[in-house]
């Protein structure tokens, strides 16, 4: 799984939590091409949950 942003660019995170804290986990990213942010949130038993300029692809990264 790839995330990238809705207008096709790629993406990086700026923020997150602490994985080992507790079973739920957030990162936050910004697109590297239109600068619009997203937050991907994930694990501790719920489904995945994208927010903001965030999409999942299949892809695979060069």
């Amino acid at each position: 799984m790839t995330l990238r942003c809705q207008c096709g660019g790629p993406v990086r995170v700026t923020d997150g939590s602490d994985p080992d804290r507790d079973g739920r986990h957030w990162e936050e990213y910004e697109c590297e091409i239109c600068s619009r942010v997203g937050t991907y949130e994930f694990g501790g038993g719920e489904s995945d949950q994208l927010r903001g300029c965030l999409t999942k692809t299949s892809e695979v990264p060069l």
